[in-house]
């Protein structure tokens, strides 16, 4: 008896691999929440400038975390959001 676990007609999970066999990384902004709150003086990171901290690293993408979006809990305005994902887009 074949487990369905090893059957090859169903669908396989993701393993999290690129095609060339990498692992594809991402940040969470919570692992600078301190920067981004101003909480290290002189150390300030603005949200927007994660992204290109998490280009210029190599991360593949970032989960931003919603209560570093300005005004949370309300939604950012649509501008801001579009400038947020353009910016990650082209990173």
């Amino acid at each position: 008896m074949t487990s369905n676990l090893l059957r090859n007609d169903l669908p396989q999970p993701s393993t999290g691999l690129t095609a060339e066999g990498h692992l594809k990384t991402s940040l969470n902004a919570y692992s600078f929440s301190r920067a981004l709150t101003g909480e290290l003086k002189g150390r300030e990171l603005a949200f927007l400038d994660l992204i290109d901290y998490c280009a210029e690293q190599g991360f593949d993408g970032i989960d931003p975390t919603g209560y570093f979006f300005p005004g949370y809990p309300k939604v950012p305005d649509d501008k801001y959001i579009n400038t947020f994902k353009r910016r990650a887009f082209l990173f």
